[in-house]
């Protein structure tokens, strides 16, 4: 049970961040689809 508890952490942290990376491009893409669809 301790050996599993101590692995979350690392997968969280891992998990996380590559949300952040997705959250991040998903808004940047639609910030260009923005400025494409306004410069139309």
């Amino acid at each position: 049970m301790r050996y599993e508890d101590d692995i979350p952490t690392k997968k969280e942290t891992e998990s996380e961040s590559s949300r952040f990376q997705k959250q991040n491009e998903h808004s940047r893409r639609k910030k260009s689809i923005g400025c494409k669809k306004i410069k139309r």
